[in-house]
């Protein structure tokens, strides 16, 4: 089967989950082609800055219709709002729409009421992003969450498919090993964040962690390194590839996954392929996993999170689990289960209606 992938960005420079997730899709449906706004091209609206999001899905949707009759797909897999303005008689076969957490459940839980972002978030993207759940055949959640905020916020029913990790990446290497490779020479305990300096990933948190904990020294890797830390135990490092980013998990004592909001949270599951153990928030998948290492905690005060890290062992056996239970070969044979679905059930509604 060959399908048309469609997502905000295609660029080589942007390596995160939702791009990775389409890379991961690609493998799955050999020959399939992903369309981002660099191939779309842009919407002569999209200047307004409120609507820039919605208007650039408008322009790949457009040109994914053209696109199905040249390339021809067996399916259209599309992300968020990326499906919200296909029209079924341009497309012409069966639309998956992909739910990464949900833009409502974002605002509600992780962007400040005051914020011209909360409003733009929580009722223009997320109008959107239920048109184009609601304009699918079927949508995919991530994880029980998503399924849980799709029902509530958009009145839609989905079916979980858990996100994968690549395992043949994030794997355990040992500490020393990994240490020596980054050219870490310190033998020092070592904490380590993922995710963006802001409000909605938790790096305030994490500078009222590491503030409390000044004989561990943290590294910040994100993307963009906005602001000098208030904590100075904390070194930010800026984005690196996958291969590099196991070698930091492999390095670190533990990961703090301190965020406010996520569908899923692909970091807790990376650290724990590769044997490190996490405290995190209870947000996406880590409120599924029941496993030694990781250690959630309900609340956002900074000495309840340094107690959740005092209680981490040295180092845990995840890496089992995570390749039992997110493996890509699950993944994949999960989402092609669901594709010839409904593809069976798009030829048998095509012949009934000849």
């Amino acid at each position: 089967m060959k399908a048309l992938i469609l997502t905000s960005t295609t660029s080589p420079k942007v390596k995160a989950g939702v791009e990775a997730y389409s890379e991961q899709l690609a493998k799955v449906f050999p020959g399939s082609e992903i369309i981002g706004t660099e191939r779309a091209g842009k919407n002569a609206f999209e200047g307004f800055p409120p609507l820039r999001e919605p208007l650039r899905a408008l322009s790949v949707c457009r040109h994914a219709e053209k696109a199905c009759n040249m390339i021809k797909p067996d399916i259209v897999i599309a992300h968020g709002m990326y499906s919200w303005a296909l029209r079924p008689e341009k497309v012409g076969r069966p639309v998956i729409n992909i739910s990464h957490g949900t833009f409502a459940g974002l605002a509600d839980n992780a962007i400040p009421k005051v914020s011209p972002e909360y409003y733009r978030t929580r009722f223009i993207y997320s109008h959107f992003e239920k048109t184009g759940a609601k304009n699918a055949d079927a949508v995919v959640s991530n994880s029980k969450l998503t399924q849980e905020l799709n029902r509530k916020y958009y009145g839609v029913e989905s079916k979980v498919i858990r996100n994968f990790v690549d395992t043949e990446i994030f794997r355990p290497i040992g500490k020393e090993k990994a240490r020596k490779k980054l050219g870490i020479d310190d033998e020092g305990r070592l904490g380590l964040f993922v995710g963006r300096q802001e409000y909605q990933k938790g790096f305030d948190l994490l500078e009222e962690i590491a503030v409390k904990m000044q004989g561990t020294k943290f590294i910040s890797i994100t993307s963009p390194i906005t602001s000098d830390a208030k904590a100075g135990n904390i070194a930010a490092v800026p984005p690196v590839g996958r291969e590099e980013l196991a070698l930091y998990y492999n390095a670190a004592d533990f990961v703090v996954f301190p965020s406010r909001f996520e569908g899923f949270g692909f970091v807790i599951c990376e650290a724990l392929a590769c044997n490190t153990p996490v405290v995190s928030s209870e947000v996406g998948i880590a409120l599924e996993i029941e496993i030694e290492g990781l250690e959630k905690v309900g609340s956002r005060n900074a000495e309840d999170w340094k107690n959740a890290i005092g209680r981490l062992p040295e180092k845990c056996d995840s890496g089992k689990f995570m390749r039992e239970n997110f493996s890509t070969e699950r993944f994949s044979a999960e989402f092609i289960a669901l594709a010839e679905t409904l593809q069976k059930k798009s030829i048998k509604t095509s012949q009934w209606q000849d």
